[in-house]
């Protein structure tokens, strides 16, 4: 049965975030490509570092399928750049470690 790039499995992890509560992502595996543009974009930081986090906020945003993320009332919000930017930066960098691979799921 031959590979169809459109139809990859989803993946789906929960990370702990302590006394925040968890975080459940669905999501497709990052390509090759977005990868590579995140990491290349990473290793300029010193000197672009506001183009390296947005690589990073894309990738994200380009990947994840749905999460549970809420509002106050309880409402979901949108899987967008948005939504990430109210999160604390250490969680928005563990969500992308696990989407690229770098951490185990469950972490």
């Amino acid at each position: 049965m031959p590979i169809i790039l459109d139809n990859l499995p989803l993946r789906e992890t929960t990370l702990d975030f302590g006394q925040a509560g968890t975080l459940t992502l669905r999501y497709r595996p990052p390509t090759g490509a977005e990868v590579a543009r995140t990491l290349i974009r990473a290793q300029q930081a010193d000197e672009q570092p506001a183009q390296a986090f947005d690589a990073v906020v894309d990738m994200i945003v380009n990947t994840v399928v749905e999460w549970d993320i809420v509002d106050s009332n309880g409402v979901p919000l949108p899987v967008s750049r948005e939504t990430l930017l109210l999160l604390p930066v250490d969680w928005i960098m563990r969500i992308a470690n696990v989407l690229q691979g770098m951490t185990r799921q469950g972490e």
